[in-house]
């Protein structure tokens, strides 16, 4: 349990300070840092910025297997602060700190919201299946980057997950065809608004269809990609997931070698990612595992943190962008209350284009293929 948690637990329990109780305790903490700003270690000189002895702070993103530096060994446990405050300051600060700190539920996850209804899991997703590429010259064209435009086709993904790990997926057909960002609506529009349905061509026949999984093996199904069974035990495979971010880290670096052992450094970042997005996707991933995930996917070197935007079912979401080695450079949306992964997608601003969206429906329901 962190400061922050043990905070928010004493906050629970009594009143929320007045405006003018702040507003003093704000006062007697800023009169005490007028005083005395040195915060030293015990026994050591005044804090810096320097990384402690024994290797890089760990709020520094670490390296991966490929970049040139050897995975990060176990952090030291930073010593404790001696702080000269008044005490009565300190806890007058910490009770306003809590009323004021944002309840950014990265740090502190609020309790999880289980679906309304019978004990069985229904979600429902969107899967974006196809996609033409169109050039200035209004033909299509097989090279993403020589196309003014995009058109695409999706189909519904439906996923009933009862308490036992059974479970069934069910495909319908495909949509009809549109535009996948804002920046294909524009660059369609400018080219005169042709057919979007002649220029698509027919859907394929690839659905209707489903798939039933007796109990536990839809986890094991799942979880397979990137040949995951070499690191992952038979049965309950989460249980071996560290829930601490640079643990979780270490845990899939050290995966990625033992599922690639000849690979080079970049099939290995490319298997990190990969397996971190399985573990991410999979709907019964706790939220502790799932904050952990975010955590380690976020602070990829090389990665880019997107803020706020929309995904493609409109909701605002906050996004990340990995590195272009690895899986691609996907742009990863997610729920910052709940470390729920949304949405997944390529591009960049107004020109992404979502290739899958994530919990469009959540219910409870009764038993495997009825709908809320």
């Amino acid at each position: 349990m962190t400061v922050d948690d043990r905070l928010r637990s004493a906050h629970a329990r009594m009143p929320e300070p007045d405006e003018a109780t702040i507003a003093r305790a704000r006062a007697l903490l800023d009169a005490a840092m007028a005083t005395d700003q040195e915060l030293r270690p015990h026994g050591g000189s005044p804090l810096s910025a320097a990384p402690p002895a024994g290797g890089p702070r760990p709020a520094d993103p670490a390296r991966l297997p490929g970049d040139g530096s050897p995975p990060v060994a176990a952090r030291r446990r930073a010593r404790p602060l001696r702080v000269a405050l008044p005490l009565a300051a300190l806890a007058l600060a910490a009770v306003a700190a809590v009323a004021v700190l944002p309840r950014d539920a990265e740090r502190v996850p609020a309790p999880p919201a289980k679906p309304a209804g019978g004990p069985v899991t229904y979600l429902r997703n969107t899967f974006h299946m196809s996609t033409r590429y169109i050039g200035a010259n209004g033909r299509p064209t097989a090279s993403p980057r020589e196309a003014a435009y995009a058109i695409s086709r999706s189909v519904p993904e439906e996923i009933w997950l009862a308490p036992d790990g059974s479970a069934r997926v069910a495909y319908g057909k495909e949509s009809a065809p549109y535009l996948p960002s804002p920046a294909d609506e524009r660059a369609w529009s400018a080219a005169g608004s042709p057919d979007l349905a002649k220029l698509m061509g027919r859907p394929g026949r690839w659905g209707p269809k489903r798939t039933n999984y007796g109990p536990g093996r839809f986890e094991a199904a799942l979880l397979s990609t990137a040949n995951l069974d070499v690191v992952l035990p038979e049965k309950d495979r989460l249980s071996v997931l560290p829930r601490k971010q640079w643990e979780l880290r270490e845990f899939l670096i050290r995966a990625a070698r033992k599922q690639r052992p000849n690979g080079p450094g970049e099939l290995r970042r490319d298997t990190f990612a990969i397996d971190a997005l399985a573990f991410l996707q999979y709907p019964a991933t706790p939220r502790d595992l799932r904050r952990a995930l975010i955590q380690v996917l976020r602070n990829v070197p090389g990665g880019r943190d997107l803020g706020n935007i929309r995904d493609s079912a409109g909701r605002e979401v906050r996004a990340f962008q990995l590195p272009a080695d690895m899986e691609g450079g996907p742009v990863i949306a997610y729920d910052p209350r709940t470390s729920r992964m949304l949405a997944r997608g390529a591009g960049s601003g107004d020109a992404i284009r979502w290739n899958m969206t994530y919990r469009v429906k959540v219910a409870g329901v009764a038993k495997i293929g009825e709908r809320p």
